[in-house]
């Protein structure tokens, strides 16, 4: 069955993925997720995740701290029948020992959908520029059931947008498991250089 959710991306019944996205009914208290360098243990990159309810809506907050536990991301997911939105966005910029914060203002925000249909993709996207207006966004790609983990498979593509164009940045190869969420990701640059982490 196809519907067009209230936030304007058209999402196909499949599998039901939300017993694969993060576990926010445990997550009232923080919870870190720590993922290691599969080719040097000394990188690490955490996420701590926590859930607030705000009148009726669930929020997931999501802070991703770089290997010298720096905060570099922030971002806010609100849980909706269909899937997962996103509501805020923040980046940390660093310059020695000053930091930057950078509000993005959503204007995509399909993050995570429960009912997405094996090779259909939904995006998410965020203005971090005004003048001249800068995007970046994420289109996401459900890949299907891995057959060793049984985790869910999911490729994802960054882009900026500038003067109308897109360019890719990175992309992302990432698994989800049962009850747990991220456990697995890679990631590509545009060099082609790739770099394996796994939720420790």
């Amino acid at each position: 069955m196809l519907f067009l959710n209230i936030y304007g991306q058209k999402v196909q019944s499949a599998i039901n993925l939300k017993e694969y996205y993060f576990p926010y009914k445990t997550c009232f208290t923080p919870v870190d997720y720590r993922f290691i360098n599969n080719a040097d243990a000394t990188e690490s990159i955490k996420w701590t995740l926590q859930t607030t309810l705000l009148n009726k809506d669930t929020l997931l907050n999501i802070k991703v701290y770089d290997t010298i536990n720096r905060l570099v991301e922030e971002t806010t997911h609100k849980i909706v029948e269909e899937g997962v939105v996103l509501q805020r966005f923040i980046v940390y910029k660093y310059k020695g020992d000053s930091c930057e914060q950078q509000h993005c203002s959503v204007t995509d925000s399909l993050v995570y959908s429960f009912h997405q249909q094996t090779n259909a993709e939904i995006l998410w996207k965020v203005c971090i520029m005004d003048a001249p207006p800068v995007f970046m966004k994420r289109s996401r790609e459900f890949i299907g059931q891995d057959k060793f983990t049984t985790g869910m498979k999911f490729n994802d593509k960054y882009y900026f947008t500038i003067n109308g164009e897109d360019y890719l940045d990175h992309q992302v190869k990432s698994t989800y498991s049962k009850n747990k969420g991220l456990t697995t990701y890679s990631i590509m640059n545009r060099k082609g250089i790739s770099k394996v982490f796994k939720l420790e």
